[in-house]
């Protein structure tokens, strides 16, 4: 089995761009880093404040070390601040999911696919 150092030293990219929590993302942090390439994250700043939480533990480890923070919700920028994260390296990029519903509920609106399924229309919203 190949390892994600393996992959970096074999791809030797600019960047590595991560989206989510779980524990892989640390993990390959952390050998990114320790390699010293440049990494990113979105999603961050996100906080439960419950330490029992693994994802939680993930999300403020790695935001520690990262060299990019790309935060979707005004929140995340509050914590970082408060966490003393260097302001330059914090990007509020907006929420790419929620980006995502807005440009296709134009699409959504004019679908039949309710129609065709027998189902009743409502708002989306």
């Amino acid at each position: 089995m190949i390892t994600f150092k393996e992959v970096l030293l074999k791809e030797n990219p600019e960047m590595i761009i991560f989206v989510g929590d779980v524990n892989w993302m640390i993990a390959c942090s952390l050998d990114a880093k320790k390699l010293h390439f440049k990494v990113a994250h979105v999603q961050v700043g996100l906080r439960s404040f419950d330490r029992y939480m693994p994802a939680e533990i993930n999300r403020i480890l790695t935001d520690s070390i990262l060299d990019y923070l790309f935060v979707i919700e005004k929140s995340g920028m509050i914590n970082l601040k408060k966490e003393g994260v260097f302001e330059k390296k914090i990007f509020f990029v907006g929420n790419c999911m929620v980006d995502n519903l807005i440009s296709i509920l134009t699409i959504a609106y004019s679908s039949n696919i309710l129609e065709n399924f027998l189902l009743r229309k409502r708002n989306l919203l």
